[in-house]
C-alpha cells in the first residue's frame, strides 16, 4: 500500500484509509501532501490506536486530518481523489456490493481517483477485481509481496 501511496498521491489529494487499523496508511498520505484525510474504523480500539499514532508524528486531528469510527461515508460521492484500503478481500468485495448496508465502496471516488486495495490473498484478487469491474472501476497496477496483493483501480475520469 505505501508503495502504491508514493506513486499516486499528489499534493492537495483527498484520501479516505478505510479500515484504517494504526493509521499508518492516513499518516503516509498526509506526508506525502494530501491535504484532506479521512480515516474510519468500525472498530473504536483501532480508532482510538490511529489518533494516537497521528499525534506521535505531529499530526492533529481535526477537520483536515479526521479520523473516524465508521465504514464507507455517505454523503461523498465523488469526493476523494485516493482511497486506500488494507482489508481482506471478502470484505473489500462485500464493501463494494454495499452488503453491510453501506455506502458502496466505490462511491465516494472522483473521477480519474485512484483506489488501493490491499490485505488481499493472490488466489483472491479475481473477486476484488471482479467487483471493482461492477463498479466502472478499471485495473492500473498489481503489487505483490509473497501471497499478498495490492491492487490499483481507477474510475476513469
Amino acid at each position: 500500500c505505501i508503495a502504491a501511496l508514493e506513486e499516486i498521491v499528489q499534493p492537495g489529494d483527498a484520501v479516505l484509509d478505510l479500515g484504517t487499523g494504526s493509521g499508518v496508511l492516513a499518516i503516509v498520505a498526509s506526508l506525502l501532501g494530501a491535504s484532506s484525510i479521512l480515516a474510519t474504523d468500525i472498530d473504536s480500539l483501532a480508532v482510538q490506536v490511529a489518533i494516537e499514532n497521528a499525534a506521535l508524528n505531529g499530526l492533529q486531528t481535526g477537520a483536515l486530518f479526521n479520523i473516524q469510527q465508521g465504514s464507507v461515508p455517505a454523503n461523498m460521492a465523488g469526493h476523494f481523489q485516493v482511497i486506500v484500503s488494507n482489508i481482506l478481500a471478502e470484505v473489500l468485495v462485500g464493501l463494494f456490493d454495499s452488503k453491510y448496508n453501506n455506502t458502496p465502496l466505490a462511491e465516494p471516488l472522483a473521477p480519474g481517483g485512484h483506489m488501493i486495495l490491499s490485505g488481499i490473498l493472490d488466489d483472491r484478487a479475481g473477486m476484488v477485481l471482479d467487483a471493482a469491474g461492477r463498479h466502472g472501476l478499471h485495473f492500473v497496477d498489481r503489487k505483490q509481496e509473497g501471497d499478498w496483493v495490492a491492487l490499483v483501480v481507477q474510475r476513469p475520469a
